[in-house]
Parts: structure tokens; sequence; C-alpha cells
């Protein structure tokens, strides 16, 4: 896909120096987000239970087509019986009688070759049925994944400002004792380090929960025992302008695709029972063996049958209108569906924007907090500044790295809900 700009953001870079994997223990399988997003196309049941109805409906294809060809039937029988209104006769009767027989569509005015194109319309539909189901689960797999990542940042962030805290303690009490620091330094710390703690809990529990509403989406765990999910590293882009995104959606996205089958296959039917007002034409054949004595008589026929429904009470006129009412119901809401698209391209193109946004200004106030924090930790020992203000600046600098966290792992959310909105990975447009 072209850009008109780039921002050249490493994800890895953008939170910390190094690239890490999120886990702790090297002997943990590594789950890269490729890999996780071919278990979920092989293993979720959604896409699953939508590739049987994508079957389903190849089968009434076959089915459809099959009123063209030749239907051929074979019979046999056997009778017996004996004529009880004469007791006196004690004569059996058998019968015997055997045979096959064909019957050739010739010609209906389009009714069938219509009603085949509707099952064909009706194959498409559900294959586009079946691509929306499958971007909605890259969509929810990816958000999934950068969610535990997300998480596994917090955690982290949260881990590190307990030791913070915890260092902070150790200093204030070392200065109490010297009498340099008041006692209330002491239990304003140690009130601290008990808030921090349950941020850490907090937080730990938050990464289970993403944990499992990825595994939820893969199908199942991704391996039998523990794994770690490899970190992101990806620049991050200004997508293209809006309207060459909307023109894209309007191609790309399956459920569009749908709705335009379906019109299609209404138009089909509609057609097919205008059709039905003529008649259809039938070649017959049949070829039969009969009697109670063998050799059997012989006995063959063939013809043409002609069948007209001339009046049908007012049944077919009926149909007629509730299909075009069909039809133009299936208009109406492919109009709208447009409209509901644009709005999701739109706020998807917007929430990247803002993405991007927040990031740079989340990077500012990080180097900002930073900053302040090691002033405040200075004044601190040098015993010119009180424990609000460290605690204050504590807490500033912890919150501006969470932040930074969130924002860039809400940008790559945005990006999937805008693939998912254009119809496709724009990676490969």
């Amino acid at each position: 896909m072209r850009q008109n700009k780039h921002l050249w953001f490493k994800l890895a870079l953008a939170l910390f120096t190094t690239a890490i994997v999120s886990g702790q223990s090297g002997a943990e399988e590594v789950i890269t987000i490729e890999r996780a997003l071919t278990l979920a196309l092989d293993r979720n049941p959604v896409l699953s239970a939508a590739q049987s109805g994508v079957a389903s409906a190849q089968a009434r294809v076959t089915q459809a087509v099959s009123a063209y060809l030749p239907q051929w039937n074979a019979t046999g029988e056997y009778t017996y019986y004996r004529d009880e209104t004469d007791p006196s006769s004690d004569d059996d009767n058998d019968t015997y009688a055997t045979g096959f027989s064909i019957s050739q569509l010739v010609y209906d005015f389009g009714r069938t070759s219509n009603q085949i194109h509707n099952s064909r319309y009706e194959l498409n539909s559900s294959q586009s049925e079946l691509e929306s189901v499958r971007i909605a689960l890259i969509r929810d797999v990816k958000t999934a994944y950068f969610e535990v990542l997300k998480s596994q940042r917090l955690l982290e962030v949260s881990e590190e400002a307990l030791q913070v805290k915890q260092r902070h303690l150790q200093q204030a009490l070392a200065l109490y004792q010297q009498g340099m620091r008041p006692k209330i330094d002491v239990t304003r710390s140690e009130a601290e380090v008990s808030q921090a703690e349950l941020l850490m809990v907090q937080a730990r529990y938050a990464l289970q929960k993403a944990r499992i509403a990825l595994e939820t989406r893969l199908g199942g765990p991704p391996v039998s025992g523990k794994y770690a999910l490899a970190e992101v590293d990806r620049m991050l882009e200004i997508p293209e302008k809006l309207e060459s995104l909307l023109v894209l959606a309007f191609k790309a996205r399956p459920d569009l695709s749908n709705y335009h089958a379906q019109i299609q296959g209404a138009e089909a039917t509609l057609l097919s029972v205008k059709r039905a007002s003529w008649p259809s034409f039938n070649a017959n054949g049949a070829y039969r063996f009969a009697g109670t004595d063998f050799p059997l008589n012989e006995r063959w026929e063939a013809g043409l049958a002609l069948k007209w429904e001339l009046f049908t009470g007012f049944r077919r006129s009926g149909q007629i209108s509730e299909f075009k009412a069909g039809v133009r119901q299936l208009q109406s809401l492919f109009e709208n569906r447009k409209l509901e698209a644009t709005e999701e391209v739109t706020q998807a193109y917007l929430q990247v924007h803002e993405a991007i946004e927040a990031i740079r200004t989340a990077q500012t106030a990080l180097r900002q907090a930073k900053e302040n924090l090691d002033l405040a930790e200075g004044r601190y020992r040098a015993g010119v500044s009180n424990a609000v203000e460290l605690s204050d600046a504590q807490v500033l600098y912890t919150q501006a790295r969470s932040l930074l966290v969130q924002a860039v792992y809400n940008h790559l959310k945005a990006w999937a809900g805008l693939e998912f909105a254009v119809g496709g990975d724009l990676e490969k447009t």
C-alpha cells in the first residue's frame, strides 16, 4: 500500500530500549502473531461453521442443476391375488411387472435456469459471509494479541513502580532514623507501597484475563505447555487519504458483496416466478415388462408432455408482489449498509490518527515526567523537598509510562480495526 507519509516508530523502541518477548522464561515456546492467526484460522469453530455453510450452498447448486438432467426411475412389482367370490376356485394368480422410465426437461421459458442462477448467487452470498467471518476473526485475534502484550507491559510497569516505591520507603526509613525526615514520610511511603502492590495484583489478573480471551479466539491454547507472545516489531504508518480507503472498502468489503449477491438472487427468483406463468415441456419415455406368465409382455412408450397452469387463484400474482417487495427491501438494506460502511471506515481512520497523536504526546509526557522525577528525587535526598512532592513525581512518571504503553497498543488495535473496516489487510493492497 502506498503511503503519503511514514511515522518511523518501532514499537519496541517506543516502550523500552530493548526488544523483549512477552514472558519471562526462555524455555517457553514463543508464539508470533502470524502463528496465532494461522492457529485461529485452522481451529476456530465459528469459521468452521461458516465453511460448512458454503458447503451447504454448493450442494444446493448441485440440486438446482439436477433439474436440467435426465431423471431415471426403475420399478418392480409382484402381486398375488385370489378370487374369493368363487369358493370352488383354487386358482392363484401371480402378476409380475418391471421396467424403467426417463423424463427430460425440454424447455420452461427460463424458470429452471433462473432457479439455478439463484442458487449460485446464494453460494456467492455464503462465500462472502465466510470472508466476513474470516476478516472479523483476524481482527479479533490481532486485538486480543495486542491486548495481551499491552497487559504484559502494564504489569512490568507496575512491578517497576513497586520496586521504586520500596526503594523510596527504605530511603525514607533511613532518613527518619537519622532524624532528617519526619515519621509521616515513612508511613506515607508504606501506604504507597501497599497501593503499588494492589495495582500489580490487578495488572497480573488483567494479563491472565487477556490471555484467556486470546485463547478463546484461537480455538484453545496455542500449545500444551507454557508459551509467550513475541513482541510486534513493525512501523507505524499514517494510512492513505480517507477517500481512497472508502473506494477500497466499497470494492473489498465482503458484507457489501453479500448484499449484492442476495439482491441478484432475489431478482433471479422473481424472474423464475414470472416465468412460471408460461408452460413447461418435458420428454418422457418408458419401457415395461408385465404379465402373469413368463416371458412377460413387453411395452414401451414415448411422448412429449406440456404443463401450463392457466389459473392459480391469484397465488402467482401474490408471489410476484412478495418477491418484488423482497428485492426492494434488500436494495434499501444495501444502501444503508454502504452508509454504515462509510461511517465505520471513517471512524477507524480517525482512531488510527488519534492513536498516532497520542503516541507523540505520550512520548513527550514520559520524557518530561522522567526529568521531573529525577529532580524530585535529588531534592528529596538533599532534604529540600517533602514526601508529597516526591510521591507526586512518582505517580506522574508511572502514569506517563502506562499512557505510552496504552497509546502504542491502542494504535495497533486501531490499525487492525481499520483493516477490518476496509475489508482486508492494508499491507497487501
